[in-house]
């Protein structure tokens, strides 16, 4: 039987900034704070590859331990950034390198599944949103993001055909932190997703309607960020998606607003 891996203190450091913080609170914890100039170190792109960068940055300057008090300070009453921080303290250094292979399957395996999840639910969250019925045929999608044949690449597929592709080689350039973090959005959508089955064939037939359609709204609020997190992972991989995705992604985001 496989030992479970252990988080490193800098992956629970990674994750815990992603929970804690929008991109425009850590850039003005930063700015205020630190005197970092967020945009004048890093370039546009998403959130999960500028906070890793951001890390490897003040380890670069020796101003690691001012950047974990920082954060220590803003969020008090975090419990997730309060232990991060203690272990980054007490055992800064990496940790020992992990199988990247085993590591970029695992990744896509996880976004592939992540987004199988997103399919199924797509139609049900927009017809619920929107108030229209549900169609008597399920909707086929035109795009699908699905592994390839062999299971090791991830590959955008539109009317059966392939569009584009993202490569084992591909994941293997990118932060192992930020590859974990991919398997903790999938788990995470999958529990959505087992709420929302549970909840929504009882949104007409409930004597309590209103109730339970409150709940499908928390749902809907409550995946939001794990719905990002993995289309927005895909897209820092290069891929440029269109059809649903996109349209989900829109739909969900103004029930946060």
């Amino acid at each position: 039987m496989q030992t479970p891996r252990t988080k490193s203190s800098r992956e629970a450091l990674f994750e815990a900034i992603l929970r804690a913080y929008t991109p425009g609170e850590f850039k003005q914890l930063l700015d205020l704070k630190l005197r970092i100039k967020f945009d004048n170190i890093l370039g546009p792109g998403p959130f999960q590859i500028q906070a890793h960068q951001i890390i490897e940055w003040v380890e670069r300057q020796g101003t690691l331990d001012e950047f974990l008090s920082a954060i220590a300070e803003d969020r008090p009453r975090n419990q997730q950034i309060q232990t991060a921080v203690a272990a980054m303290r007490a055992n800064p250094q990496a940790g020992p390198s992990p199988d990247r292979a085993a590591l970029v399957a695992e990744t896509i395996d996880a976004a592939a599944a992540g987004t199988a999840l997103i399919d199924k639910m797509a139609n049900q969250v927009s017809r619920f949103l929107t108030g229209r019925d549900d169609p008597t045929v399920p909707h086929e999608y035109a795009v699908r993001i699905e592994k390839t044949a062999d299971g090791r690449d991830l590959e955008l597929r539109r009317d059966g055909f392939a569009r584009q592709r993202i490569t084992a080689a591909d994941l293997d350039r990118l932060p192992a932190e930020l590859l974990r973090h991919v398997k903790v959005l999938e788990q995470a959508m999958q529990s959505h997703y087992d709420r929302w089955a549970e909840l929504y064939p009882r949104r007409k037939s409930s004597a309590d309607r209103a109730t339970v359609e409150q709940q499908l709204r928390e749902v809907v609020v409550d995946m939001s960020e794990e719905l990002n997190g993995i289309l927005g992972f895909l897209e820092t991989c290069g891929m440029s998606l269109d059809d649903h995705y996109i349209y989900i992604r829109d739909i969900v985001n103004r029930q946060t607003r």
